[in-house]
């Protein structure tokens, strides 16, 4: 057979700050999909050159990277005089299709064990959290705690939606999530688009503040799928502008309160067993 060009899963990242360890490298890169090997570059000395090579599993990954991590710094926040990350795809060599096979293969084995780390990177890729969504001056001149919930949730859902398919929104009336919104998206990219959109954002005359999931609890939304709202937003450039539903017209989706992160991680490893199985 002829050559077959190879997919990129390879990135090129320079930048790295040189007292990175190697778990922060790998945690950094993670953030958008999960990587087969992170190899840091040393200088003659054994000095860190700030480089590294990152294979992911998936061109999506890769890609993703590119989009996401690019111009962005290990640590979040810029420290003073440092450069942000550059990455760059790295082009492969063109491997030859192989003669054909004149056994069959074998059947294919069970699929391979999702790791709770990686089910759990995957789950922070595609939620962000809204910060400022609602005051204790709202809540209190709402009628219900309920009418506050949805009527936040359908704000939310209008403006989000637009950059992508919205899986759930968590409203939070507790603790330190207090007045904050949690969303999920079925993709990544839409994600970082949303966070891009509503960051620095003014509603009704606030400030928005939009930032990636970090894991803590307190911030979690429910696992299972809003459906209805699914249906009645839309999202991308076929979302519909209607007017949110009266509160109270429909029965309110997903959890409201703090969300049991042992419960949240049993859903999904359970939801990602079944993936695996089809």
């Amino acid at each position: 057979g002829g050559p077959m060009p190879v997919v990129p899963t390879d990135v090129y990242a320079t930048g790295i700050p040189k007292d990175a360890s190697q778990e922060e490298v790998e945690l950094f890169f993670s953030r958008v999909g999960p990587i087969s090997s992170a190899v840091l570059y040393y200088d003659d000395l054994g000095m860190p050159k700030g480089d590294v090579l990152v294979t992911y599993r998936t061109r999506g990954g890769a890609e993703a990277a590119l989009k996401l991590l690019n111009g962005r710094h290990v640590y979040g926040q810029p420290r003073p005089g440092a450069a942000p990350v550059g990455i760059a795809l790295v082009k492969p060599v063109v491997a030859y299709e192989p003669p054909p096979r004149l056994v069959p293969p074998p059947p294919p084995g069970p699929a391979p064990a999702v790791s709770e780390r990686s089910a759990m990177m995957a789950l922070m890729a595609r939620t962000i959290v809204i910060k400022r969504a609602f005051t204790e001056s709202d809540a209190a001149a709402a009628p219900s705690r309920e009418a506050m919930v949805e009527g936040t949730r359908d704000d939310l859902w209008t403006e989000c939606c637009r950059c992508g398919e919205v899986e759930q929104i968590g409203v939070h009336f507790d603790g330190a999530a207090f007045g904050c919104a949690s969303v999920r998206f079925e993709e990544v990219l839409p994600a970082a688009e949303c966070v891009d959109l509503m960051d620095g954002r003014y509603f009704c005359e606030r400030q928005l503040e939009a930032s990636f999931w970090d894991g803590d609890p307190a911030f979690a939304c429910a696992l299972d799928v809003d459906r209805p709202r699914q249906l009645q937003f839309g999202f991308g450039d076929a979302a519909e502008q209607a007017a949110p539903p009266e509160a109270g017209g429909r029965a309110a989706q997903g959890s409201n309160g703090p969300v049991d992160q042992e419960e949240l991680m049993r859903q999904f490893m359970e939801f990602s067993a079944e993936v695996g199985e089809l």
